[in-house]
């Protein structure tokens, strides 16, 4: 008679099953097989896709920045909202500032945008930083001073993790700091992504 895993229940033969083994093997490894099977379903049963979400453009956003040197980025599409990871009702998907997370917990948030230097304008960028907000709240922060060529885009991109309370919206801001006389300044494609570390 075949025993058992004492943990999972998955059942083997034991040495004096042997010769009735042989002879039915075939059963012995659907019965393993179908024990498998049941575990690993009722193991998926029990874990659900963490609410993940993915905002982007890749459209044009300019903005004046002798008047406003920060700026909040803008956003066009929901690439991903798994497991209602942001509320969508009220978003103007033509122009997404924000978005808040549909349920409290630890989250890892990421940001990226390429941008450029101006064709046609010496170097006229002192510093540009990007940052994820959660409110007011600069959550992360990150600076960079070498601006680009010509038409050599580049990308700046920040993450972190952190606890959010599920009612607060976050938002990705740029900051350009301008030294020369730049009226506008334009960023390029750009994404904000976000995923639920704990559990629900």
């Amino acid at each position: 008679m075949p025993a058992s895993t004492p943990n999972r229940g998955y059942p083997y033969p034991l040495p004096a099953d042997y010769t009735n083994f042989r002879a039915d093997m075939p059963r012995a490894i659907r019965n393993l097989a179908q024990a498998w099977d049941d575990d690993l379903t009722a193991v998926d049963d029990l874990i659900y896709p963490r609410p993940t979400f993915r905002i982007s453009s890749n459209q044009i956003q300019t903005v004046p920045v002798q008047l406003v040197p920060q700026f909040r980025v803008t956003f066009d599409s929901v690439d991903l909202n798994q497991s209602d990871a942001i509320d969508t009702s009220s978003l103007d998907f033509d122009r997404i500032t924000e978005v808040t997370p549909s349920s409290a917990g630890f989250w890892y948030l990421t940001a990226a945008v390429v941008y450029g230097r101006p064709v046609g304008t010496p170097p006229v960028v002192d510093e540009i930083s990007l940052s994820i907000m959660s409110g007011s709240t600069v959550i992360v922060r990150r600076n960079v001073h070498a601006m680009t060529t010509e038409n050599e885009p580049r990308t700046l991109a920040v993450g972190t993790g952190i606890f959010l309370d599920g009612t607060t919206p976050i938002s990705v801001e740029v900051f350009v700091n301008v030294i020369g006389t730049l009226r506008t300044y334009s960023v390029y494609d750009r994404s904000f992504t976000g995923f639920r570390m704990t559990g629900g």
